[in-house]
């Protein structure tokens, strides 16, 4: 929150929650749980506090946390620190590392132009042409950042070249088509963001099942659905008096993609090497390879060709989305060894039970309290934490798969009603050159609430028939 930002304010906050935290620590157990049980609840109850009011950066205060944990000997070192050599976090930092060095060549922008310049340059054909572009890139490029960076300057290179007006509605609708995509689309795929496998770290043992294809079967009918509705919003709430022919807007990809020149050796390389890692990620069922094995064999292949240095090392790997990960995970594991998801599902379940039975009332519930919770909760990895942790042992209790919790409460954070709770939006805005602000976009995220609540509604009988809910 913005207020917890000043010095005294955080605080008084921090010492608020280290004086619950210590008072829950050593309140004695229920009956049949271990001290190790309320020496957790404290620490986590602390770890919330300080998340949800921004008295430090996630990742400081999840390791804080994880050290507490250490130190009260709620369990070792090797157990609460183990899950940075597991595959969710090597899968992060090698997927990132392969292909934000092809990003570098310029062969996801060749892509992106050339789709352009396929679409009539009326307004519904500019938006169907970004909105494609931008879905071209979606399983191709594991980051949102990086992809806006190539589609948003793009959107307002067509829209001013179109004659929209900088705030206008048309020029909203075309940054829209080219963030929504992006921003929501990337979860789609586990090549697609690498929160993908952060959440896959959530439910354990279940994300066995998980290859490319099977994680894409799961979320495509959601994202056809978020694609085909707001293509209609954008075309119908923000289309300008007169969609007439616009030239301009298909000149101007058509002279961006031929001020590329011919193909570089590095794009052509990155374009091999892709086609190669997407043809193996999408029949890992067939072959049996990891798509960890195919990503590092990959970046072994770029980085013998030069297209990754040891000073990309640095810069190219998003590490703080590693090692926040790496905390999540422990903080997941100690959720799982001391009982604490038992005792949450003994808790919640005589009160949600009768609720939650019903999976189409379960997930109305989990996408409205995330809307919520991110009205005034900056991160999205903490409101998915609250919230997962209310619902899913709940589902496992059941026998069931949490995985449809987890998904559900992070595709239904990545609103962008208050400005300052998206990263995304905020970097989609800068990469965007002051075409648009804020409040020329508040309308696409009230109709991203209503369309993501259908598409969820929607897929509940396919992830029942994959067994996922």
């Amino acid at each position: 929150m913005k207020f917890a930002q000043k010095p005294i304010v955080r605080i008084a906050i921090f010492c608020i929650a280290t004086v619950i935290g210590v008072i829950i620590t050593l309140a004695a157990p229920p009956e049949g749980y271990t001290v190790e049980l309320m020496r957790f609840l404290g620490i986590f109850v602390w770890m919330i506090i300080c998340m949800v009011f921004t008295v430090a950066p996630d990742w400081l205060v999840l390791l804080v946390a994880l050290v507490a944990c250490v130190l009260l000997k709620v369990n070792t070192f090797s157990t609460i620190f183990g899950q940075f050599a597991g595959s969710t976090v090597w899968n992060i930092i090698v997927l990132s590392a392969f292909v934000n060095s092809m990003a570098s060549t310029g062969l996801f922008k060749r892509i992106a132009l050339k789709i352009l310049t396929f679409f009539k340059p009326t307004y519904n054909g500019q938006v169907l042409a970004i909105m494609t572009s931008s879905t071209a890139l979606t399983p191709l490029v594991p980051g949102e950042i990086s992809k806006l960076g190539i589609m948003s300057p793009m959107s307002c290179s067509v829209s001013r070249a179109s004659g929209y007006a900088d705030h206008s509605k048309p020029a909203a609708g075309l940054f829209t088509a080219s963030f929504v995509p992006i921003y929501i689309g990337s979860l789609a795929f586990m090549s697609g963001t690498p929160t993908v496998y952060m959440l896959l770290g959530y439910i354990g043992d279940h994300a066995a099942k998980f290859t490319w294809v099977f994680w894409a079967g799961a979320c495509i009918l959601w994202f056809v659905i978020i694609l085909v509705l707001f293509y209609f919003f954008i075309t119908r709430y923000y289309k300008p008096a007169e969609d007439s022919e616009v030239a301009s807007s298909e000149v101007t990809a058509k002279e961006q993609y031929e001020a590329l020149g011919p193909m570089s050796k590095g794009e052509k390389l990155s374009l091999v090497v892709l086609a190669v890692c997407l043809a193996l990620w999408t029949t890992e069922a067939i072959h049996g390879i990891s798509g960890l094995y195919v990503s590092i064999g990959a970046f072994a292949v770029v980085t013998i060709a030069g297209l990754f240095t040891n000073r990309d090392f640095g810069t190219r790997i998003p590490w703080l989305v590693v090692f926040l990960a790496g905390f999540i995970l422990g903080i997941l594991t100690l959720c799982s060894t001391t009982g604490f998801t038992n005792w949450v599902g003994g808790i919640i379940t005589p009160i949600l039970g009768p609720l939650a039975s019903n999976i189409y009332i379960m997930v109305p519930i989990i996408c409205i309290s995330a809307y919520i919770l991110r009205s005034f909760v900056v991160s999205q990895n903490t409101t998915t934490i609250i919230i997962y942790s209310a619902f899913a042992p709940i589902v496992l209790t059941a026998g069931g798969n949490p995985w449809f919790v987890v998904f559900c409460a992070y595709a239904s954070t990545c609103v962008w009603n208050v400005k300052f709770t998206s990263v995304a939006y905020i970097q989609a805005e800068a990469f965007a050159g002051g075409f648009i602000e804020h409040k020329d976009v508040i309308p696409s995220s009230i109709a991203f609430m209503v369309i993501n609540l259908i598409a969820m509604l929607a897929s509940i009988p396919l992830w029942q028939l994959m067994g996922l809910a």
